[in-house]
């Protein structure tokens, strides 16, 4: 599993992390309109997948893919301009983006890119910064 392989990719190599979870413990958080109780806070989701150059012969169909995860990190007790958590947000933000780009789980076939990052959130003492990162594979099908 993806997710669970970045997750344990975070715990390991970013020690300013308090917490690094999955994207379901993050949904049952803003459902119940809680905040981490412990930041700087990580969770993964996974975002999306995309289809790429389909290579086809005869006996197999192939195609690059590339999966995209979100690691969403929360900051809290920051002022309302969030220049009190900017500092930290750069930092944890540059260790996340060492710790998985050129990285690839054992099982797949490449290696984790940074997409992108935004600022998503930023209200109520919380600063929300979302990295996006990008893993190459193929999908080989027997015709």
């Amino acid at each position: 599993m993806l997710v669970g392989s970045v997750i344990n990719r975070l715990r390991t190599r970013v020690p300013a992390l308090r917490t690094v979870e999955a994207g379901a413990d993050l949904a049952a958080m803003l459902k119940a309109n809680a905040l981490p109780q412990q930041t700087p806070a990580a969770h993964v989701l996974p975002l999306r997948l995309r289809g790429g150059t389909v290579t086809s012969a005869s006996a197999l169909f192939a195609q690059e893919t590339d999966e995209l995860v979100a690691v969403v990190l929360s900051f809290r007790n920051v002022d309302r301009t969030g220049a009190s958590g900017l500092s930290d947000m750069d930092d944890v933000k540059d260790q996340v983006i060492a710790a998985l780009a050129g990285w690839g789980p054992d099982d797949a076939a490449g290696v984790f890119r940074l997409v992108g990052g935004d600022l998503v959130h930023l209200a109520a003492g919380l600063m929300i910064y979302q990295v996006e990162l990008a893993i190459t594979d193929q999908l080989r099908i027997p015709a």
